[in-house]
């Protein structure tokens, strides 16, 4: 529906003052700037399962720097990285589509995770792009403010 057909449809209630004319103009009003406002809200307030379709997308897509947030199945704990920076490492994936995806969360700046096989934890981090299905980093907190800081959380408890 255009804004001429919406226009078309209002103009007769406009020109009316019962109550019911005025409820209408109001239901009609509220539906449009849902209809309207809708792609703004899910860009910025998106819902966790929005998550994985970002996911599968960037990953399709072969995209990096993507933030994204969703609920993961840990498939297995890895052994941390000690090369530099320290990272808890773990094999995590997506519970409707079964694609995998490695965590690297930076213990040096956030708590260690204390998640087994098979817990669900929700994750907000920057995805990047491998052939072996990605990975998920910047799951803390920036010390320089820089970037969007990211978290873990796990049992209710969340990890920054």
């Amino acid at each position: 529906m255009n804004l001429n057909q919406l226009l078309r449809l209002l103009r007769p209630l406009l020109y009316r003052r019962g109550k019911t004319q005025k409820w209408a103009i109001l239901i009609v009003a509220l539906v449009a700037g849902y209809g309207f406002l809708q792609p703004y809200f899910q860009k910025h307030f998106g819902t966790v399962a929005d998550g994985e379709q970002a996911i599968l997308t960037a990953f399709e897509n072969h995209q990096s720097d993507v933030i994204v947030e969703c609920d993961l199945k840990v498939i297995k704990n890895l052994r941390d990285d000690t090369d530099g920076l320290q990272h808890q490492k773990m094999l995590l994936q997506l519970p409707s589509a079964g694609h995998t995806i490695l965590l690297a969360h930076n213990i040096d700046l956030a708590p260690r995770v204390p998640a087994e096989e098979g817990d669900m934890i929700t994750v907000h981090g920057e995805y990047e792009y491998s052939d072996k299905g990605g990975v998920i980093h910047w799951t803390h907190h920036d010390p320089k403010g820089r970037h969007d800081p990211g978290w873990i959380e796990h049992k209710g408890k969340r990890y920054e």
